[in-house]
């Protein structure tokens, strides 16, 4: 190879200038990454922005109306409260009023029940419902629970004292027979409870059979009545027809929170579908208008940054071919280098080599 120094300084500008193209390349590379990744968080602040916006703006509408929705119904509970209380008061108006006459009654048979007791020198409680199911029950139900009466009365009391005073006293002394005075005590109890029971039999049931008679008619006319009136009860709460209660002025009330209730949700929806059609686009356009700009201008750098790119790499390419195709394949590729292409260079200059041949055999040599 007889090229002169010529030859050894061109292929030094090339690889200078392909070691420069790369650089900027890298250069670009990175600023490509870094603005690419600025547009991006831009781009989503942005959408955050605008959903956020709209998200914000329309639960804030929805809210407005919800919050009128809420004051209409609390003004509506209110006032069917207001009208079942005077429904109620009219209703019991109008039970007292149809009872009169059975409470009249009803007081009548009280007073008629207490002079017979009276008259008869029998206990207050001779005209009570307790007494009727244990000294005189009438018919199949009431003799059923005078059997149960009895039984709590002459078992369950007994029982109940015993396991007391087990408890309380005879467990606590030692040698005591617990079952004997178990027994004792249920015995003194039974007998003391039959004692009363036979007592009181004997003082009201056989001693005035007919007074006790009569005051069973009277207790069980003062029933009959109770029933009388719990049946006019019943009928008037399920009556259905209130036209008798003047409940009027309550209704037109609710019928005018009703409509309002009616008006106030047309009006929520087509404030939301405004919204959705109108006022969401307007907002997204505000903050677009805002924001676009700048993001614009970073697309803008970005395509620039890429056609620029895009030539370097295109000159890198064209800078390599010549390297390959006018000195690598001469000199070698691992002598495209600029520290060797200098060296080979100043062997040339101090008059070490007069060819790029002899240059390289030094080097080589060295």
């Amino acid at each position: 190879m007889d090229e002169t120094k010529d030859y050894l300084v061109a292929a030094l500008d090339e690889v200078k200038r392909k070691n420069e193209i790369s650089t900027a390349i890298d250069d670009l590379k990175m600023r490509k990454r870094k603005l690419s990744k600025s547009l991006s968080t831009e781009e989503r602040a942005m959408e955050s922005e605008i959903d956020n916006t709209v998200k914000s703006r329309r639960s804030q509408l929805i809210g407005s109306y919800d919050s009128r929705i809420d004051s209409n119904r609390e003004k509506k509970r209110k006032v069917e409260t207001k009208r079942a209380k005077k429904k109620r008061q009219l209703m019991d108006e109008r039970f007292m009023d149809e009872t009169r006459h059975i409470r009249e009654n009803n007081s009548d048979l009280k007073t008629e029940m207490s002079t017979l007791l009276r008259r008869k020198h029998l206990m207050r409680f001779c005209g009570t419902k307790g007494y009727f199911y244990l000294f005189s029950p009438s018919g199949a139900g009431e003799s059923l629970i005078m059997v149960l009466l009895l039984i709590a009365i002459f078992i369950g009391i007994p029982t109940v004292v015993m396991e007391i005073i087990k408890h309380a006293v005879l467990l606590k002394k030692a040698d005591t027979n617990v079952t004997a005075w178990c027994v004792g005590w249920f015995a003194i109890v039974f007998i003391v409870l039959l004692l009363i029971y036979v007592l009181i039999f004997n003082t009201t049931r056989l001693k005035a059979p007919e007074a006790i008679k009569e005051a069973r008619a009277i207790y069980d006319k003062i029933n009959a009545n109770n029933r009388q009136m719990t049946a006019i009860r019943n009928a008037i709460d399920k009556d259905k027809d209130e036209s008798g209660y003047e409940l009027g002025a309550y209704d037109e009330k609710l019928s005018m929170l009703e409509a309002e209730a009616e008006e106030i949700g047309r009006e929520k929806q087509d404030a939301i579908r405004r919204f959705d059609d109108e006022t969401a686009g307007i907002l997204t356009d505000e903050i677009k208008q805002r924001k676009l700009p700048a993001i614009e201008n970073m697309r803008s750098e970005l395509e620039d940054i890429n056609a620029e790119l895009e030539r370097c790499e295109s000159d890198l390419e064209q800078s390599l071919g010549r390297i390959q195709a006018q000195y690598a394949t001469y000199i070698g590729e691992d002598m495209c280098r600029e520290d060797r292409l200098t060296d080979l260079i100043s062997i040339m200059d101090e008059g070490q080599a007069a060819t790029v041949s002899q240059a390289l055999e030094f080097y080589r040599g060295n």
